[in-house]
């Protein structure tokens, strides 16, 4: 066999016996960038062996690291997952860097390179979440702010401002803390009401060099203090014209009275009102109504009617039948031939008189 034909057949050898420890690793992710909060990357480990394996890792990196997750030993045919987090560090900030990992399980080895990327942050570290109560019996809002720091080193927050309120609102309480790395922590903040308001409120918080905006809701409707608050102010006005008399300077009255005065002189005005009403309410209830607004329509009926010379009656003769029958009462009926006669009766005794 030709020498080069043997040296060809070594390095193809050599390359499957290294793809073959090498198998046993899972790829990943060997690119990491890493600001003010720990970055982490993972892999799997598989026990291709009968039996079970120790796996010994070695992980060199310029900066700090932490093993968040090794199985130690592994079962025969089993398959594990490793995690590792790389630590910020100010002073590598701007720069890059290869690192590398050893893997070691039984006779099967591997080695994997990272690229490590150390930059400056984009965002705060801590997670910042608002929640707000309303206390009625208090009259206050309560806002708790919640505070997670995902970074390794000490954060200071700071409420700075609340937005979007009415100015005649109220912050009061704590509005900042210092949560240390990798940690929890909270404080209370109040806003004491004024006006009414519903609406967005713009909570801005500084968490070192950054700016953290959060938006909460806060309805509020006052209670109505006096009812008749508004009465009250009308009825003053109708008074307002008036004096007192020569010598006296003013009328003191005790605390709160100034208040009971004014309800009890609504509530006697109030009743004086209702009573009115009441009596003008009775007297139309017991007046008859006239016929036309029940829906019938009273009139008096005039009967045509011949004479005995065959013409019409005149129109005096048909008023004076009308008015007998008006002045008749319920009981009697109108006859027209009996009034004919009687009028004929009392023609010829009017002659024989003259």
């Amino acid at each position: 066999m030709h020498t080069i034909a043997k040296s060809l057949l070594f390095i193809i050898a050599i390359a499957f016996v290294f793809t073959q420890a090498s198998a046993f690793v899972g790829e990943f992710n060997n690119y990491i960038v890493v600001r003010n909060v720990p970055s982490e990357f993972s892999f799997t480990v598989t026990n291709n062996d009968s039996v079970e394996r120790l796996l010994e890792m070695q992980i060199l990196v310029p900066g700090r690291y932490e093993v968040m997750e090794s199985p130690g030993i592994i079962d025969a045919g089993a398959t594990e997952e490793v995690v590792v987090r790389i630590l910020p560090d100010k002073g590598l900030e701007g720069s890059e860097f290869v690192g590398s990992i050893l893997l070691k399980l039984g006779s099967n080895t591997a080695e994997k390179n990272l690229k490590i990327l150390y930059t400056k942050p984009k965002n705060c570290a801590v997670s910042i979440i608002p929640i707000g109560t309303f206390d009625e019996k208090e009259n206050k809002f309560t806002i708790r702010t919640e505070l997670e720091n995902n970074g390794i080193i000490a954060e200071k927050v700071e409420l700075k401002a609340v937005r979007g309120i009415p100015d005649d609102w109220k912050v009061e309480g704590t509005r900042r803390a210092e949560v240390e790395g990798e940690s929890l922590k909270s404080f209370e903040t109040v806003i004491k009401p004024g006006s009414n308001y519903t609406g967005k409120a713009e909570l801005v918080y500084e968490c070192g060099a950054f700016t953290v905006e959060r938006i909460v809701i806060l309805k509020f409707r006052g209670p109505l203090e006096n009812t008749f608050e508004g009465l009250a102010t009308g009825f003053a006005g109708l008074f307002g014209g008036f004096s007192l008399p020569e010598g006296i300077t003013g009328l003191a009255l005790p605390d709160g009275m100034a208040g009971l005065v004014i309800d009890f002189i609504l509530i006697i005005v109030a009743a004086v009102l209702l009573i009115a009403f009441i009596a003008r309410l009775v007297k139309r209830m017991g007046r008859k109504p006239p016929a036309e607004q029940q829906g019938i329509s009273s009139y008096d009926t005039v009967e045509m009617r011949k004479d005995s010379s065959g013409e019409d009656a005149t129109s005096e003769e048909m008023a004076k039948h009308a008015l007998r029958k008006k002045s008749r009462g319920k009981l009697e009926s109108y006859n027209p031939k009996l009034e004919e006669l009687k009028d004929r009766i009392n023609g010829v005794y009017n002659n024989n008189n003259k």
